[in-house]
């Protein structure tokens, strides 16, 4: 006797059959559905880092372009080039940018950082 003949096909099982077939097809769509809206979030979060990452970049370079003009300033003041008849603040740049200069704004900041000696002595008057 065969098998299949011991148990002949019954509708409610092809129907139950049918049923777990589509809700697997159901599940495969909702995954689907759910990679694609996870795909979408991960580009638009990639592309906000991005915009973020440039404008830091660029707040960066305009605070450095501000201290190196404060810090132009501050050496011409320092060196007496920013009284009228003095050197363009070109000069100023070349003497911190210049080995020259750049010894001695470091001289002037190492005596500036270090810790201060003895006073000098009062001479009797």
């Amino acid at each position: 006797m065969n098998p299949a003949d011991e148990f002949p096909p019954d509708a409610s099982i092809a129907r139950a059959m049918n049923r777990v077939l589509e809700a697997e097809r159901a599940a495969e769509r909702a995954l689907s559905d759910c990679q694609s809206e996870c795909d979408q979030a991960l580009e638009h979060a990639r592309e906000q880092g991005r915009v973020l990452l440039e404008r830091a970049h660029a707040r960066i370079t305009a605070l450095r372009e501000r201290v190196a003009k404060s810090l132009e300033h501050g050496a011409s003041a320092a060196m007496g080039l920013d009284s009228p008849g003095a050197a363009s603040p070109s000069a100023a740049r070349l003497l911190i940018d210049g080995t020259p200069g750049r010894t001695a704004l470091e001289r002037l900041a190492a005596e500036l950082t270090s810790e201060p000696t003895a006073p000098p002595a009062h001479e009797p008057r």
